[in-house]
Order: structure tokens, then sequence, then C-alpha cells
């Protein structure tokens, strides 16, 4: 197991809630830890986004009822995690958050110490049709 050094502690996610990154079509994942700085995700998709380029996140839950979106980050690692079991490797991906703006930083707050993004929902910008999770 790796020891990894971060500045900010993370917590295990234990609700589903999703990470997607990319500008369209996104890399989809069930959220592994959250933290300040950044999270880990699961994923199985063929695609390895670490080319040290800033990307968008967006964060939500699967009934789709919470979410902070348009997060700026950059992909830590992406590496083997387990084998699921339809028998394909997964993988984890860990990003680094770049500049939240106050409704992120408020939102990630809660979510972290509270277990819910908070009572500020605004209607959801991304279409359901590309959030199918």
């Amino acid at each position: 197991m790796r020891k990894m050094l971060r500045k900010d502690t993370r917590i295990e996610v234990e609700q589903t809630i999703h990470a997607l990154i990319g500008n369209g079509p996104y890399l989809k994942g069930k959220i592994i830890d959250i933290g300040q700085g950044g999270l880990a995700f699961e994923h199985s998709e063929e695609v390895d986004p670490a080319d040290n380029s800033s990307k968008t996140l967006h964060i939500v839950t699967k009934s789709q009822d919470f979410y902070i979106t348009g997060i700026l980050c950059r992909v830590a690692y992406n590496i083997p995690h387990k084998i699921v079991a339809s028998g394909k490797q997964s993988m984890r991906c860990g990003v680094r958050f770049e500049n939240l703006n106050p409704s992120q930083h408020k939102k990630l707050s809660n979510l972290i110490v509270n277990g819910t993004f908070g009572f500020n929902v605004e209607p959801m910008p991304l279409s359901e049709q590309t959030l199918s999770l």
C-alpha cells in the first residue's frame, strides 16, 4: 500500500457520489475519498487522463440532487486499483483541485464536514444524458 503525502486530510466517501472529469465526453467514476485539496475516484474507462493539463471536474450524487460543477483540477495519478466483478481492472484516479471559487469551497466544506452539499441547490446545469451514471 502506498502512503500518499497530502496537505489536507481526506475522508472516505460512503454514499454514492460520482466524479466526472473532462469537457465531454466525461471520464466518470465513483468517488473513493475527498478532502479540501483533491479527491480520488474509481473508474474502469480505458483512458489515461494523466497528461498534466488543467481539466474541469464535476461532483454529482447519483440522484443528481447535489453537485459541485466546474472545478478546475489536475490529475495527480491514474493507477491500477482492483479487479471488478466482470474481471476487468478498475483504476484509481487522484486529482488536485485548483482555485476553488467561494461557492465551490463552501459546498466542498459542507460535503466533507456534514456529508451533504448543503441546502443551496441550483438547477442541474449538465444534461441528464451526459450524466447517465
